[in-house]
């Protein structure tokens, strides 16, 4: 039995819970993730992230991912400063004004828009404090905050500067009138094209219609089709036209083929009397007068000599004429101007005799004629 007042020592231990060895993914359950670290410490647990300072795990794959401190409003910067966001960190510089940003000191110095090229030529560029300046060039006033006759880059509205005291100087393509350089019109007084003339400022632009592509001072330069791959197809004969082109189904007579090495209308015949037909394919320009000489024919022996002694006829009515020389070729003539966009065929037959007047020759020509639509 024990006294009426007995004390009995009782020692009472607390040991710690390790709740991250009791449970591996207790962060992952917790609202974490799996990339997440347990730490252990007396009375509790804490998950910390993986990453390093100022970066974060990805809840979505758990890789570390910078952390905007800027937009999450964390950063310590001063007032009148700007927080600019970097990996891993955040830096607080000097809010510039417009046309500055900040050097590697963080100070505040001229942004040079020149280098860029802003202004478009023939306009020069001069860089100012905070902005920067589209010059005129010699001899156009100011109307309006921009050169008079020449565009201004709309995106980008800058000051103008008033360089036209020394208007004389005008640029090529203007000329000086009343204070100030206007435009030179070159289709008004010079016609440099020969079918379309565009004037545009300080110059000009030729256009050709179709067929034709602007050549050397402004000519129109017909364009050859017929060296274009399959413009016709193999039994047809292209005729390049000015301006166009046409294909000829049956370009010989009947009881002829046409042989393109010869560039004949040969007879199918055998042991018949028919001589090859010579074929000449004419292209000619719009607006030629009556009588202008057209095409020279010669008849040839079977050697190729020139047969001097040989008369020519038109064996059918036309609108040509020949005209006969000494030297035993015609000419093809228009009587008088040829319709524009018309076609015309010519059979010329011939008659000829040696040299020694032993032996006489036939040689038929066959003319194609072709008029523009144009005057070239």
């Amino acid at each position: 039995m024990f006294p009426k007042h007995t004390f009995f020592n009782v020692l009472i231990l607390y040991l710690d819970i390790d709740e991250c060895n009791l449970d591996p993914e207790i962060c992952f359950t917790a609202g974490g993730n799996n990339n997440s670290i347990c730490v252990n410490f007396e009375g509790g647990y804490e998950c910390q992230s993986p990453c390093a300072a100022g970066f974060k795990a990805s809840p979505i794959d758990g890789t570390c991912v910078d952390i905007d401190e800027c937009e999450l409003n964390t950063a310590d910067c001063a007032t009148g400063q700007e927080c600019i966001n970097t990996e891993g960190s955040f830096e607080c510089q000097e809010s510039c004004a417009k046309g500055y940003q900040p050097n590697n000191s963080g100070i505040c110095q001229d942004i040079d828009e020149c280098v860029t090229q802003p202004c478009k030529a023939p306009m020069t560029c001069k860089n100012l404090l905070g902005t920067f300046a589209c010059v005129c060039p010699k001899g156009f006033p100011i109307i309006n905050g921009t050169c008079e006759g020449l565009v201004v880059d709309s995106e980008h509205p800058v000051k103008v500067l008033d360089y036209s005291s020394d208007a004389q100087n005008c640029p090529a393509g203007y000329y000086f009138e009343k204070g100030k350089c206007e435009d030179t019109d070159e289709c008004a007084f010079d016609a440099p094209c020969a079918y379309k003339c565009t004037n545009i400022p300080g110059s000009y632009q030729c256009e050709c219609p179709n067929g034709y592509v602007v050549g050397e001072n402004g000519v129109c330069v017909d364009v050859d089709e017929c060296q274009f791959e399959n413009a016709c197809t193999g039994t047809e004969l292209c005729f390049n036209e000015l301006g166009s082109y046409s294909c000829l189904a049956k370009p010989c007579p009947r009881k002829f083929k046409f042989n393109l090495n010869t560039f004949q209308c040969v007879p199918t015949c055998t042991n018949c009397s028919s001589t090859p037909i010579n074929l000449h394919l004419l292209p000619v320009r719009h607006g030629l007068p009556g009588e202008t000489p057209l095409i020279r024919l010669t008849a040839h022996d079977h050697d190729g000599r020139v047969l001097r002694k040989s008369s020519f006829k038109i064996k059918t009515p036309t609108e040509f004429f020949l005209r006969p020389d000494s030297s035993g070729s015609a000419t093809v003539l228009n009587k008088h101007m040829l319709t524009s966009g018309t076609r015309h065929q010519i059979a010329i037959h011939s008659i000829s005799v040696s040299h020694d007047r032993k032996i006489k020759y036939k040689t038929d020509f066959l003319v194609f004629v072709s008029v523009s639509q144009y005057p070239f």
